[in-house]
């Protein structure tokens, strides 16, 4: 009457076999993984497997080899208890033996108690590392798809004066100086916004050309990334809405239509308005954002030539900063034109270098931009032109920062061109949030922004968000507080924790407000 029922034990095997490869497919995944996310592969690895090809281009051969080897070094010990104890002799099967599994249940759950397992149970160092490194990767997998990522109880932990009360401090706009003191707004006819990938603050030494055009605009050394994922921190520059801990805006693309965007405000104002991406922009589900920006046109790595399309990712950079040059060339004034580079991207397979490495892929990009400007700075739409350089998020090269750690998360900030009066420098933390307020603020738009502040003010407050939690940065503190194991990481100063926890509370309630129909 079927196989299932005559040869139990075969079943049994099968369902083992595919099990063991699973476990073994996840753990070497996630030892590869870490290198580059820093966190534990949870069911955000996923979410990039809806563009395999873009997937597999963040991929080098050095990963593959690893995973194989990983793959092999977990097989041992499985064909090793196949071969000395497997084969012996085995009596069927009884369903007394089935009353195992609710001991096993219990142990897994962590106990019979109101608080289930958790990563904080196996949290035993100072040393994020050494904590991770205790999670079992499966587990964390598993468990990944059991948690409501956004949970407002697990948000809860002020009230809403309180709440107020924190971030009204944090972001407190008094006596900040105007922009017109910077920037002659009315000579602002036109904006170029350049997003160079994962370019860090840390890697200066490799980045002549932005180091010398920092010297020629306004340069903020201490700017730090809303998030550390591309769609993360383009969301927050284009709408003013923060990264978040487990999910984040485009994971419901309903939430997008209740934002403000700059860029739809751009385009409603006369601004001819563009975005140019050498790769494809349906990965990370980044053309959600861009059409619900109304960009006018959109360009990837479809409207190039095929024999420019050489990268894992798409076109290099040279190629799309000479796009761009001859694009807003040509472009009605106003415009407003928006370039994200890829070239800096593991695996960095870049050109003009054989060996694949991250300092050549800095080195490289870092050439384009400079190409870029001088020819820019000569043209004659320079003077009235407001040029933005920043980047999407931070790296943890070349120290192997932690994922938490604030330096991670700075990136480079300068603005220039003709509209700038004279170039300055500023050394306290600002908010990628501020970005937003800049575009909002020098081409006098209308946006409601509830997050973040002016680049100016200097008594500002400026949080970041990584998997597990969110960090604060200030003239006076640097404070991490780590959702998973509901606890601070590290403190420098009392009200630290507390503004940490606002500024995640108030995020996930207005999540929870923009999820309703």
């Amino acid at each position: 009457d079927g196989i299932l029922f005559k040869n139990p034990t075969k079943v049994a095997d099968v369902f083992v076999y595919i099990l063991v490869i699973l476990q073994i497919v996840a753990i070497a995944i996630d030892s590869r993984i870490y290198k580059y996310w820093g966190f534990k592969i949870d069911r955000e690895f996923f979410s990039y497997l809806r563009n395999p090809s873009d997937a597999a281009a963040s991929v080098g051969s050095s990963d593959l080899l690893f995973f194989l080897f990983n793959v092999v070094l977990l097989l041992i010990p499985f064909w090793i208890y196949k071969r000395l104890i497997n084969n012996q002799p085995r009596s069927k099967p009884k369903l007394t033996s089935l009353l195992i599994i609710i001991p096993l249940f219990v142990v897994a759950r962590g106990g019979v108690g109101d608080s289930s397992m958790n990563q904080g149970r196996v949290y035993h160092s100072e040393k994020l590392f050494a904590n991770y490194s205790a999670i079992n990767p499966v587990w964390n997998l598993v468990s990944s798809y059991t948690v409501d990522q956004a949970d407002l109880e697990r948000y809860t932990w002020l009230k809403k004066e309180e709440v107020d009360e924190l971030l009204n401090d944090s972001w407190s706009s008094d006596s900040i100086n105007d922009w017109a003191e910077l920037i002659h707004r009315g000579s602002c006819k036109n904006m170029v916004f350049i997003m160079l990938e994962s370019f860090s603050s840390n890697l200066s030494a490799v980045t002549p050309e932005l180091n010398y055009w920092k010297t020629k605009g306004i340069n903020f050394e201490n700017h730090f990334s809303s998030g550390d994922r591309s769609a993360e921190s383009l969301t927050t520059m284009f709408t003013g809405f923060p990264a978040f801990t487990l999910t984040d805006v485009l994971d419901d693309t309903k939430r997008l239509k209740k934002l403000p965007n700059l860029f739809k405000e751009l385009n409603a104002r006369g601004f001819h308005t563009s975005f140019t991406y050498g790769g494809d922009v349906r990965f990370a589900n980044l053309k959600s954002l861009l059409l619900h920006s109304k960009f006018d046109e959109i360009y990837s790595k479809s409207v190039f030539d095929r024999n420019l399309n050489t990268s894992n990712w798409g076109v290099h950079d040279e190629h799309t900063f000479d796009f761009l040059y001859k694009e807003i060339n040509s472009a009605k004034a106003p415009f407003a034109s928006c370039l994200f580079t890829l070239s800096s991207h593991e695996p960095f397979e870049i050109p003009r270098y054989h060996q694949k490495d991250f300092t050549n892929a800095y080195l490289y990009s870092d050439s384009c931009l400079g190409d870029f400007m001088r020819k820019l700075s000569n043209s004659p739409i320079w003077d009235s032109t407001l040029v933005i350089v920043t980047a999407d998020h931070g790296t943890r090269l070349p120290h192997d920062y932690s994922v938490l750690d604030k330096e991670k998360f700075r990136t480079p900030l300068l603005i220039c061109g003709g509209p700038v009066n004279s170039p300055k420098k500023f050394t306290h933390p600002v908010s990628q949030l501020g970005v937003a307020h800049l575009i909002n603020e020098v081409f006098q738009l209308r946006s409601q922004l509830d997050y973040g502040c002016s680049l100016l003010n200097e008594s500002q407050s400026v949080f970041y968000a990584y998997r597990e939690g969110a960090g604060i940065v200030s003239s006076q503190c640097h404070q991490v507080f780590d959702v998973a194991t509901n606890r601070k990481i590290n403190s420098s100063e009392p009200l630290g924790e507390a503004k940490v926890k606002a500024y995640l509370q108030r995020i996930a309630e207005d999540m929870d407000e923009l999820s309703r129909n």
